[in-house]
């Protein structure tokens, strides 16, 4: 249990830097989950899995994000704007690590 406590602090822990960021470039976040929904990639879930399952999406749901992050720095790179390019990487990165950690439980 530990260990997905450990995911969610550390992507919970980057929600307001990444608010700030958004900030930062005059953007403002959405405030309506139903628009947060209709923005996100990772599709809702409406059931209760299992354990196995639970694990499974969040290791599809990670890999994603690492795939988005990717795509969303490399456009913050080509405009220069480095320091949103900076935390894009680390989001990368930290998703990556979730992902092999993910699928080192599903072995």
């Amino acid at each position: 249990m530990n260990f997905f406590g450990n995911i969610y602090e550390e992507v919970g822990a980057s929600i307001d830097t990444f608010a700030e960021q958004l900030r930062a470039m005059r953007i403002y976040t959405p405030a309506a989950f139903t628009t947060l929904d209709e923005l996100s990639e990772v599709e809702c879930q409406e059931q209760v899995p299992d354990g196995m399952q639970m694990t499974q999406e969040l290791l599809a749901d990670s890999d994603l994000m690492a795939e988005m992050f990717k795509t969303v720095y490399q456009a913050a790179d080509a405009m220069g704007d480095y320091g949103l390019a900076n935390f894009l990487a680390d989001r990368q990165d930290a998703h990556r690590k979730h992902s092999w950690m993910l699928r080192s439980t599903l072995k």
